[in-house]
């Protein structure tokens, strides 16, 4: 949620922060992936 109100210009944020929160984004969607793909089989 804050990285939407980051890129949308609500709150303000340095690139580094914003940085590491896409960074989280990305490891939390790959996870997500891979454990939908081990419970489908």
């Amino acid at each position: 949620k804050r990285i939407y109100e980051v890129e949308d210009g609500r709150q303000a944020m340095d690139d580094l922060a914003l940085q590491v929160l896409k960074n989280e984004r990305v490891a939390l969607k790959d996870q997500i992936a891979e454990r939908l793909r081990k419970a489908g089989g």
